[in-house]
């Protein structure tokens, strides 16, 4: 079933305004985060690879599409455009010798650390400006953030 012929499904009123209030809080966050971090040299999609082999696990590229929600042929391409930066380092698989497997350099490491490190201390001022309270209800809803947006 394409977008077109996708059923309409009627939400609670409730639901419909909570989700269309956490959808715009994300464009939001969005139209903050990118232009305070416009000097970074990572794109959204090379900190969320680097991000995923910070855990020092070579993944198959196909893995990193899917976990990415990319097509395979988008993520070769991002694949390599990230090898010439020298931020991963490609080999084969031992299992699959047509397989190829990804992992992180030492500069991919330092680069997505950094990158982390001031994205952290914009986000952080900003929760200066908060209450206390303010800040404990944005931890108390880390968990169920946490269930809505990842599998």
């Amino acid at each position: 079933m394409d977008a077109m012929e996708e059923q309409k499904i009627e939400y609670p009123s409730i639901m419909y305004r909570l989700a269309r209030q956490i959808g715009l809080h994300i464009v939001r966050s969005s139209q903050f985060l990118l232009p305070h971090m416009h000097q970074e040299i990572l794109t959204q999609s090379q900190a969320f690879v680097l991000d995923l082999l910070l855990d020092d696990q070579p993944r198959c590229i196909s893995d990193l599409a899917k976990a990415s929600g990319v097509r395979l042929p988008s993520m070769t391409d991002l694949v390599l455009r990230m090898e010439r930066q020298e931020w991963i380092r490609k080999m084969e698989a031992t299992h699959d010798r047509r397989s190829t497997m990804v992992t992180i350099t030492s500069q991919g490491r330092a680069t997505i650390q950094a990158f982390e490190r001031r994205q952290v201390a914009l986000i952080a001022e900003r929760l200066t400006r908060l209450s206390d309270e303010e800040r404990a209800s944005i931890e108390q809803a880390l968990p169920a953030l946490q269930r809505l947006f990842h599998k």
